[in-house]
C-alpha cells in the first residue's frame, strides 16, 4: 500500500544492472547490490550508479487490494468479477419417454447430447456446445429418473444400463448467453424423437426458466450453513489452486494431473470461481489470481461441519483403442460454515452459478452436478 491510497504493488522479481559482483560502498562490508536489494524491500529508491528493474504482472490479472480505513486491514476484494458482466442462464427441463428396450451409454449424458443434434429447434445451442471456449457455456445432464437419481455406471458394475419400453426419464440443459433475446422461441414448442441409435427414444421440453444473471443469487451471509450435494462424480485437478506466476514453471507442468478425493472448502471455491471466470467472464481462468486468493480465504474462513463422501470410479466410454475410458472423483455431500461475510457474498454467487452449471472437469457433459442448500441458524 503506498501512502495509504489503497493502491496493490506487486513484484515478482527485481534484476541489478550496472552492478560489479562484489563492490561495496564507501565505509561499508555489505555487496552494494546486496545492500540495494534491501533497501528497495524496505520500499526506498535505489541510490547509486546501481539500477533497480522491476519486473512485475499486470495488476489488472490480480485482485484489487483495498486498504479498509475502518478496521486498518488489507482485504482482497472481487467485485471486478462480478460488477460490469451481465447475460442470462437459460435452463431446459426435458423428458424423455421410450417407446422401445434401450441399452444407455455408461454415463447417460451422451444421450442428451444426441437430443440437441435431433432438432432444429436446438440450433443456437449446438452452436454454443461447439464452441472453442475452454468453457464451454453450456451443460448437459445425465439422465434421471423420475425421483432424481442420476443414471451412470461405476467402474465395478458389470450390468449395463437399460431403460424398458414406456419408462420416463427426465434431462436438463443450462447454457449461459449475452444476448438481448437469450431464448430462441421454437423452443417453446420442441418435441421429437432422438436421431439414431437412441430413436427409440421421443422427448419434450417441459419447463424452461430464463434467469438473468444480476438476479443469480441463494441470499448467503455470515452465520449461514451452506450444504453442497454432489450428485454426479466430482473430479477436481490438484492444479485448480495454481497462481498464474507459478503455472510457467517446469516443476508445475511437468507434474501430471491427479484429481483430489476430498473437496475442501479452498478447492470447491476455486473450482467455483474458475467456472465463473470462464463462462460469465469469458477468460482463461489460468491466468487470474482470483481462484488462488478465494480459495486460500474460504480454506480460513468457512470450515467443514459435516461431510459424507465417498470415491467412485466411472466409466465415460471408450478411447481409440477401444479400452475404457475411467475416471475417479468424489459424490456426496459437505456442509460449510461461513465465518466471513465477505466469503459468504461472494460464495453466494459462485455456488448459484454451481447448481446451474456444475463443478470440475467434465462439467459440461455432466460430471460434478451439484445442489444447494442453505441454512440459517
Amino acid at each position: 500500500v503506498e501512502n495509504g491510497t489503497g493502491t496493490g504493488r506487486y513484484i515478482d522479481s527485481i534484476r541489478y544492472t550496472g552492478c560489479m559482483e562484489g563492490a561495496r560502498t564507501k565505509g561499508s562490508r555489505t555487496p552494494l547490490c546486496q545492500k540495494l536489494a534491501s533497501r528497495v524491500k524496505r520500499g526506498k529508491e535505489p541510490r547509486g550508479d546501481c539500477i533497480a528493474e522491476q519486473s512485475k504482472p499486470d495488476l489488472q490479472q490480480i485482485p484489487q487490494i483495498q486498504y479498509d480505513q475502518s478496521g486498518g486491514t488489507l482485504r482482497p476484494l472481487y467485485r471486478s468479477v462480478f460488477e460490469g458482466v451481465d447475460g442470462f442462464l437459460v435452463s431446459l427441463k426435458l423428458k424423455l419417454y421410450f417407446k422401445g428396450n434401450v441399452i444407455l451409454p455408461p454415463y447417460t449424458s451422451r444421450v442428451t447430447k444426441y437430443i440437441i443434434y435431433s432438432s432444429d429447434c436446438f440450433g443456437k445451442l449446438r452452436e454454443l456446445y461447439e464452441s472453442r471456449s475452454k468453457f464451454r457455456p453450456v451443460t448437459l445432464s445425465t439422465l434421471h429418473t423420475l425421483s432424481g437419481r442420476p443414471l451412470y455406471k461405476r467402474g465395478s458394475e458389470e450390468q449395463l444400463i437399460s431403460a424398458r419400453e414406456g419408462m420416463v426419464l427426465t434431462a436438463s440443459i443450462t447454457y449461459f448467453t449475452r444476448e438481448e433475446s437469450p431464448l430462441d422461441y421454437s423452443l417453446y414448442d420442441c418435441s421429437g424423437r432422438v436421431r439414431e441409435p437412441f430413436n427409440n427414444i421421443e422427448f419434450s421440453i417441459w419447463e424452461i426458466e430464463v434467469l438473468r444473471l444480476e438476479s443469480l443469487s441463494l441470499g448467503l451471509n455470515k452465520g449461514d450453513i451452506v450444504r453442497l450435494d454432489f450428485k454426479t462424480p466430482l473430479v477436481m485437478s490438484t492444479k485448480v489452486m495454481t497462481p498464474p506466476s507459478l503455472r510457467s514453471l517446469p516443476l508445475i507442468k511437468n507434474t501430471p494431473n491427479e484429481y483430489r478425493l476430498l473437496p475442501t472448502p479452498g478447492y470447491v471455491a476455486a473450482s467455483a470461481m474458475r467456472v465463473w471466470l470462464g463462462i460469465v467472464n469469458g477468460v482463461d481462468p489460468d491466468e487470474y489470481h482470483a481462484p488462488y486468493g478465494i480459495g486460500r480465504l474460504a480454506d480460513i474462513f468457512t470450515p467443514e461441519i459435516d461431510y459424507r463422501i465417498r470415491p467412485v470410479t466411472i466409466v465415460y466410454g471408450k478411447d481409440k483403442s477401444g479400452r475404457l475410458r475411467k475416471v475417479r472423483g468424489v459424490v456426496g455431500h459437505v456442509t460449510y460454515l461461513l465465518r466471513s461475510r465477505k466469503i459468504a457474498v461472494t460464495l453466494d454467487r459462485l455456488f448459484a452459478l454451481a447448481a446451474r452449471m456444475g463443478l470440475g472437469k467434465n462439467r459440461s457433459i455432466g460430471f460434478g452436478e451439484v445442489s444447494v442448500t442453505t441454512y440459517r441458524p
